[in-house]
């Protein structure tokens, strides 16, 4: 027989309903205990009132005779008394005696002559008040003591008789209530265990059926941030399992986009770079007249083509530069360097543009030292330079200095530009992300990964970047690099603030 497949839902539903059936089940078999329990302490109790009744009856008719006895010999007014008060006493405890009976299990035979005993004592008693208010017959009073005796004698065997079944019934088991209050206790003990072998087992169950699928989720979710196999897929038919098939098939659906990408970017890099710098070396060697003199306006043309080439090859540069920085394939190597030479070094590689767009570069020299890939920094520095470069007025100043602090250096990179809009300063690190708001940004605009590519790079060294501006007044770029190898990453520190 094939076992359903239960969701959530379901499982939650059992997990609810099982200790609450154990539970009334508990409830209900530790009722009846005490109903039996209560019903042995009643019965102990209404043998005892029955024994005490039948004593109480039969000294009752012996002090009747007695005192029939006292007056019909000395004629003393208080033995009539006595036997007129029991007289009336003796009915009713027959009586009473005759409800208890009634009441008593397997009793009753016994109650039937008991009470047909009792009643002829009645009678008797009733007669004998007659016969004692008249003071001439003391014969008749010496017949009636006989008559009470007989019927006493009667009475006393039949109740002696009773009572000596009761005493054996309480001796067939002495120990009832003690049971009985034991099977209470062991109840109780049970009932305990039962209950605590519940909760583990649910406990168990939770885990093993819910909690330890979930935590297969979150691990698949590491995983899958760190670019690691997953887990294999969880069986089962509820709510999880179909999380965790889905999970597995976006988890497959994204290491086919990767993989695809790859090949593009593997395209790009064999395919398309090489190519386009042969087309750059060709129309430079067109706009520089290597290939003989051109027309003024195909000189112009070639020098356009020339300009859109270098774009290109640029973004195509810093495609494959975002795509091994995102894969950890491109390595650094960090040692103990001197800065001036860095920002030197950054200088003499961005002058040519600056002087085409006749702006002012001030290199400030320092003897900072820092722990970093020289090649690297000089690559971010480049990179806010050009950024800087292109968005400033002409005869402008474009400051690059360090400056120390107390566990890195702030590498700067200062403009005169016309700033940053505030609204755009928390996105402006992310890939393809471009200051729109700027009047001149679609005639300056670049490929929207060189800040992104910088970011990157900064934090490989455990550094943070950020940049001050303010509109209108211009911008300081800057990136903190550790002066020695760091422990952990530095703290970061607000990208908006005005300078």
């Amino acid at each position: 027989m094939k076992i359903p497949k239960l969701g959530l839902p379901a499982k939650l539903y059992i997990l609810v309903a099982v200790p609450l059936i154990a539970e009334l089940l508990f409830v209900g078999m530790l009722m009846g205990v005490l109903k039996n329990a209560e019903h042995e302490i009643w019965r102990r109790s209404h043998s005892n009132t029955v024994l005490t009744e039948s004593n109480s009856l039969i000294n009752d008719f012996v002090n009747s005779t007695m005192a029939i006895y006292i007056y019909g010999t000395t004629g003393a007014d208080s033995a009539l008394e006595r036997y007129k008060d029991l007289s009336q006493q003796i009915p009713e405890t027959i009586r009473q005696l005759k409800i208890d009976l009634r009441d008593s299990p397997n009793a009753k035979e016994a109650a039937e002559r008991i009470t047909s005993i009792g009643n002829h004592a009645s009678e008797l008693l009733s007669r004998g008040s007659e016969v004692i208010s008249d003071s001439h017959a003391i014969k008749r009073i010496a017949e009636h003591r006989d008559e009470m005796e007989k019927l006493m004698a009667t009475l006393t065997s039949e109740l002696k008789a009773f009572i000596k079944e009761q005493a054996k019934a309480e001796q067939i088991n002495p120990n009832a209530e003690i049971q009985s209050r034991q099977m209470v206790k062991s109840c109780v003990v049970f009932g305990i265990l039962l209950n605590t072998f519940i909760a583990i087992s649910l406990t168990l169950y939770l885990h093993r059926d819910i909690l330890s699928r979930i935590y297969v989720l979150m691990s698949n979710t590491v995983k899958l941030t760190n670019n690691e196999p997953l887990q294999e897929r969880l069986a089962g038919g509820d709510e999880i399992s179909t999380l965790d098939h889905v999970f597995h098939n976006m988890a497959e659906a994204l290491a086919e986009a990767a993989r695809r990408k790859q090949e593009i970017v593997s395209m790009v890099s064999h395919d398309l770079r090489t190519p386009l710098t042969s087309v750059q070396a060709s129309l430079t060697l067109l706009s520089e007249g290597v290939l003989g003199p051109l027309p003024a306006r195909a000189g112009k043309e070639v020098t356009n083509a020339e300009n859109n080439t270098a774009r290109l090859i640029n973004l195509i540069n810093d495609l494959l530069d975002f795509e091994k920085l995102e894969a950890g394939q491109l390595a650094i190597e960090r040692k103990i360097t001197a800065v001036t030479p860095l920002l030197e070094r950054s200088y003499e590689a961005v002058k040519a543009f600056a002087d085409k767009q006749k702006v002012e570069i001030k290199v400030v020299p320092n003897e900072h030292r820092i722990y970093a890939d020289g090649d690297r920094i000089i690559q971010v520095l480049i990179n806010l330079l050009s950024n800087a470069i292109k968005f400033s007025p002409a005869e402008s100043v474009v400051i690059l200095d360090a400056v120390p602090k107390e566990e890195y250096v702030e590498l700067r990179v200062t403009d005169q530009g016309r700033g940053i809009p505030e609204s755009f300063r928390k996105n402006m690190f992310q890939r393809f992300q471009q200051v729109d708001q700027i009047g001149d940004a679609k005639t300056k605009k670049g490929t929207g990964l060189g800040l992104a590519i910088c970011k990157s790079l900064v934090e490989l060294h455990n550094g943070i970047i950020g940049v001050d501006s303010v509109e209108g007044q211009g911008s300081t770029f800057w990136i903190r690099i550790p002066k020695e190898q760091p422990t952990e990453l530095l703290p970061a520190s607000s990208s908006t603030s005005n300078s």
